[in-house]
């Protein structure tokens, strides 16, 4: 899936109630800055991106009255310190940068600048391509479905432009639609990824407030959306560096690329191993939309040997976790693994230390020492999790009796025996991959998990939860906490209760 890229004018940058957080829910994976003035520029990228979401990508689009300077020297300077920045984007290895005009600005060697002209305009000489711009007069919106849908021999250096409409716009079009713009979007991001298959293509939204409208109207518009997106958009992979058996794998579901990197940090020292640790081979699953900014970021983090895989957003971290990552460590022969997402928690009142509780048990070089040291000690112990996340499988049993009844039925498990285990809450654990390696023969096919709502419990994900813990205590191994303080740990509604 190509990376979606939403223009912002300076005006929408400076309202205070632009949404802007709202990008990873509605798949925006980074920003192009329009209309800064020479004077916005000299400012430097800083105070722009303060009013972006913390880490967000840009790309700078310049207009005509900044293309008379290509010969200015200091606008050169100005415009290297904003193409250098750690946030800009980078597209096949060079540093983005869009510009109306018939001359490119003048900028250091390397930098890609794209030609921003209407559909079916020709890109003028000098530049390195094309950037569609969709304008705002009124027209048969069907005329751009219409010439998506009969493409033909574009330039790889091609990147398309979709619009949506706001409300008042759409009285002025004909034949508009949140439909019709979901369809123009998903055949734009398909003929981007044709295009630009190894850098990954990039298609550029030129409405926020339009695509907020339209791809996510209500709930049921929002599943609509996602569906046309990614139904002719299997899963995509990237990888480098070459896995061994005797490293440990790290398995990672990556929806938050920001909490992503605090979460790898403190392990990147000794991805190549120590002498209390083995090296470490990563694992990383995040949304179809994030998977070009994900594959830059791991490389430019200094990430040596990573399979990368971008999927549709069904089933929290479990589906991922059982359709790719455990599939990959087994097929890579490891041993040992390290299973984590990165977790918030809003319906929590104190979700983000319970969050950080269950990564620093598990991803650190501290902790990842104590796991080796404590699945040495047993054998017969296969998974150990953070403290205070074994809890009692009767806790919200009610909603996920259907999962769980369902396994009690095919494994012809004794109900009482089920009431005795436990289960992992939060899903973050470590262990021997031979231990867990059976759960890729039981796993549900990807059209049973629920498409992503924001869910609580309830779902087949939080079932699994239970019965994956279940499956491997009725095989013989035993589930045990790790050493820590477990007051990080909400008290899911039955524990720490007063008078207990």
């Amino acid at each position: 899936m190509a990376r979606w890229l939403c223009r912002l004018t300076v005006e929408e940058l400076r309202q205070p109630e632009n949404q802007l957080s709202l990008a990873d829910s509605l798949a925006v994976g980074g920003w192009v800055l329009c209309g800064l003035t020479i004077q916005d520029l000299l400012e430097g990228p800083d105070p722009w991106l303060s009013l972006l979401p913390e880490g967000a990508c840009f790309v700078l689009e310049i207009g005509s009255d900044h293309i008379g300077f290509q010969d200015s020297a200091p606008v050169e300077a100005v415009l290297r310190n904003w193409l250098s920045h750690p946030q800009a984007v980078h597209w096949n290895g060079q540093p983005l940068l869009l510009g109306h005009g018939t001359t490119p600005p003048r900028v250091d060697p390397g930098v890609r600048t794209m030609q921003v002209r209407s559909p079916g305009q020709g890109c003028d000489p000098l530049w390195c391509g094309l950037a569609e711009f969709i304008p705002e007069d009124p027209t048969d919106y069907r005329r751009f479905l219409q010439k998506a849908h009969a493409r033909m021999g574009d330039s790889n250096d091609l990147i398309p432009a979709v619009r949506a409409l706001t409300q008042d716009q759409e009285l002025d079009w004909s034949f508009a639609s949140a439909e019709g713009y979901c369809e123009w979007l998903a055949l734009s991001d398909a003929t981007s990824d044709l295009l630009c298959p190894k850098a990954g293509g990039l298609v550029l939204l030129d409405s926020w407030p339009g695509h907020r409208r339209w791809f996510n109207t209500n709930e049921r518009d929002q599943a609509d959306s996602v569906a046309v997106a990614s139904r002719s958009l299997p899963p995509r992979q990237r990888c480098w560096g070459t896995a061994e058996p005797h490293h440990c794998a790290l398995l990672v579901h990556g929806f938050y690329l920001d909490r992503l990197k605090e979460m790898l940090d403190p392990l990147l020292s000794v991805q190549d191993g120590s002498k209390d640790s083995a090296p470490l081979d990563l694992y990383v699953s995040t949304p179809l939309g994030q998977l070009p900014q994900a594959a830059w970021l791991l490389q430019r983090w200094g990430w040596r040997r990573d399979q990368l895989f971008g999927v549709v957003n069904r089933g929290r971290d479990v589906a991922p976790f059982l359709h790719h990552l455990l599939p990959a460590a087994v097929a890579s022969g490891h041993q040992l693994f390290v299973k984590v997402h990165t977790k918030r928690s809003p319906h929590l009142l104190d979700g983000d230390r319970w969050g950080a509780h269950l990564i620093e048990a598990l991803f650190t070089p501290a902790a990842l020492q104590t796991i080796h040291q404590t699945l040495e000690l047993d054998a017969s112990l296969g998974v150990v999790a953070p403290a205070g996340t074994l809890c009692p499988l009767s806790v919200h049993l009610d909603r996920n009796r259907g999962v769980v009844l369902e396994f009690q039925r095919t494994q012809k498990l004794d109900g009482g025996w089920i009431l005795g285990q436990d289960f992992i809450a939060g899903s973050m654990m470590a262990g021997r991959l031979e231990a867990i390696a059976p759960w890729c023969e039981i796993t549900p096919n990807l059209d049973a998990f629920e498409q992503e709502m924001g869910q609580m419990d309830g779902t087949l994900a939080h079932g699994l939860e239970r019965t994956l813990c279940l499956d491997l205590c009725r095989r013989g191994w035993s589930i045990h906490e790790l050493p820590g303080d477990a007051a990080a740990v909400p008290a899911f509604g039955y524990r720490r209760l007063e008078g207990s």
